[in-house]
């Protein structure tokens, strides 16, 4: 069964908020313990990107 429009864009919004906080605190920490810190902030940008394509998702939809 697929889910409403709306429940669908108000989950990838609220997962994008999660993946983009998370990983914008994990980038913060990373800059302050500078042991791997180019694995880290690589790592943690991947998550604050993938929260902003699903906030933006969230409001115009997916490709496609």
């Amino acid at each position: 069964m697929v889910p409403d429009t709306f429940l669908l864009r108000m989950l990838m919004f609220l997962l994008g908020a999660v993946f983009f906080a998370g990983g914008a605190i994990f980038c913060k920490q990373a800059f302050e313990d500078s042991k791997n810190l180019f694995e880290s902030v690589a790592f943690s940008l991947m998550g604050v990107a993938t929260g902003l394509v699903l906030i933006v998702w969230a409001f115009v939809g997916p490709p496609g």
